[in-house]
């Protein structure tokens, strides 16, 4: 099993089995540092507003999916 770390004090860093993980997506990077962060769960509205705040609803959940 796979062991990950996340850093957030300075740039975000993810880590598998203490090897750097790069992730070429922003959004991606903020989305795994959010969670990592949140006291319980986080509903996906919640996620996709703050990613896309401008977007349609069934744009923005197709995007999430994506990511």
């Amino acid at each position: 099993m796979a062991l990950f770390s996340v850093r957030t004090l300075g740039f975000p860093e993810i880590r598998q089995d203490d090897q750097l993980c790069h992730l070429a997506l922003r959004k991606g990077v903020a989305l795994l540092v959010y969670l990592a962060e949140a006291k319980g769960p986080v509903g996906r509205d919640a996620v996709a507003t703050m990613l896309w705040p401008e977007g349609r609803e069934e744009v923005v959940r197709a995007r999430l999916r994506r990511l």
